[in-house]
């Protein structure tokens, strides 16, 4: 799997704790190379390795987060408060990376859409990749892509 792969290399992977592919993420990613972004505390914490960092939402710890909900969203309001957190850890997982890899719906909706919107906006290199090409799983081709995209930049941390 491409994290692992990269991992390995010694880059940092954040993610969102969800479950799918952040899932299968963390479970190849490296020890000591795993940083995980809450909503809250307990978020799926039966799918997060131990050896993960785990950064947890906090509205006055991470201002910024709760300000990209309304910034970057096409419809903040209709958000209910638990909603709004789950997007706002999207900014934690983008905003230190050197590079977005995503896996977006057809829509780009959902968390991965508001990653991708965030990326976008801070200007962070980002590769979308299709279900077709994700199911390829060939990381050594995804890392090429990463690395020219890139050039010879960490990928986070």
């Amino acid at each position: 799997m491409l994290a692992g792969e990269l991992s390995r290399q010694g880059h940092t992977i954040a993610t969102g704790g969800a479950k799918g592919v952040d899932h299968a993420a963390m479970h190849t990613t490296e020890p000591g190379r795993l940083e995980v972004y809450l909503p809250w505390e307990n978020f799926n914490h039966e799918i997060i390795p131990k050896h993960a960092r785990r950064i947890v939402y906090n509205v006055f710890e991470h201002p910024l987060w709760a300000e990209s909900v309304a910034k970057y969203h096409p419809t903040p309001g209709n958000l209910s408060s638990v909603i709004q957190k789950l997007h706002a850890r999207n900014y934690g997982v983008v905003e230190g990376c050197a590079l977005v890899i995503a896996l977006p719906t057809a829509e780009n909706s959902g968390g991965t859409g508001q990653g991708i919107r965030i990326a976008r906006e801070l200007k962070i290199p980002l590769i979308q990749m299709s279900a077709k090409v994700a199911a390829l799983n060939e990381p050594a081709a995804l890392l090429r892509l990463a690395e020219e995209t890139l050039g010879a930049c960490a990928l986070h941390g």
